[in-house]
């Protein structure tokens, strides 16, 4: 089941690339995020500092080096294959925006300025040096990403990197910790959909975007978790 899945996920992402990059979904996209933004009202400033973090390299890259320490199911060096999994979808986003980039929306909103926003980057941003600081620029700076959140003027947005990283991590979580069942996985879908939903609504993202970052995101965890042995 695994190979038709890939294979199917990497068909529609090419179909969503070539889709975004002729401009054939712009106004669909167009119409979805102004439809996305009315509910959020005042909340959407706040609600882009919680996205932005919960997406960026710094915190999903933290969180799957420590949920790859104790993965169940999984021993030894392919626990590198968990972080493996989160840094191919950083470097296939990189690689995307570089040989093909696809132009995101304008306007986006800027992130918030209040002082407890700053500080939870602060935090956010402090294990980077201790913690592959090198591995994190590098893709960053690749990929021409903004090293401060505060200046979203993304040239290109395709594929979304914070939807992949944040659902990837989400979707370990579920699997391995949250018991594997539906409530786990219900609670990791709200969460991703929650965030795809704030970027668009932000102008950060097309709704394209998204979609295309959980397609990587189902790539990366069939290439990554251990298969499921039935009785």
């Amino acid at each position: 089941m695994r190979r038709p899945f890939v294979l199917a996920s990497l068909v529609l992402y090419a179909a969503l690339a070539v889709s975004s990059a002729a401009g054939w979904l712009r106004a669909p996209d167009t119409q979805l995020a102004q439809a996305a933004a009315s509910p959020l009202g005042r909340g959407l400033q706040p609600a882009v500092c919680f996205a932005d973090l919960a997406g960026g390299l710094t915190a999903t890259g933290i969180a799957t080096a420590v949920v790859a320490i104790d993965y169940p199911g999984i021993g030894g060096w392919r626990r590198l294959g968990i972080f493996g999994g989160w840094l191919g979808i950083s470097l296939a986003e990189a690689l995307q925006k570089k040989v093909v980039p696809v132009p995101g929306p304008a306007g986006a909103l800027q992130g918030p300025s209040a002082g407890w926003c700053r500080a939870m980057e602060a935090v956010a941003d402090g294990p980077v040096v201790a913690l592959g600081g090198a591995i994190l620029v590098g893709i960053e700076h690749l990929a021409h990403l903004p090293v401060t959140r505060h200046a979203p003027s993304l040239p290109y947005t395709f594929p979304s990197g914070h939807s992949a990283r944040s659902s990837y991590v989400l979707a370990l979580l579920a699997a391995g910790f949250w018991g594997g069942g539906w409530p786990g996985w219900a609670a990791a879908a709200i969460a991703a959909l929650a965030e795809g939903w704030v970027l668009v609504a932000a102008h950060w993202h097309w709704a394209g975007d998204v979609v295309a970052g959980w397609l990587l995101t189902g790539v990366a965890l069939a290439a990554v978790l251990p298969r499921r042995h039935r009785p």
